[in-house]
């Protein structure tokens, strides 16, 4: 499951911001939150950058792992 959301919420930043910073159309990133669809590895990373964590935090997968969630995303 895509974290975005819970992400982009946390740094307070709205959807337009991200979307201004990322290049990704708003409507684009509301579909990633509604997990309506999925974003490709380097809109992952423009989004990741945007959001100053990295994709295995945005994914919530950490490196190595095998699908365990982890909540440390640099705030």
């Amino acid at each position: 499951m895509l974290r975005l959301q819970l992400i982009r919420k946390a740094r307070g930043i709205s959807q337009a911001e991200l979307s201004r910073l990322t290049g990704i159309h708003r409507t684009l990133i509301a579909r990633y939150e509604g997990g309506v669809t999925w974003p490709g590895a380097r809109k992952l990373a423009r989004l990741a950058a945007a959001l100053g964590c990295s994709v295995d935090d945005l994914i919530g997968l950490d490196s190595g792992d095998e699908g365990r969630r982890k909540d440390n995303c640099r705030k």
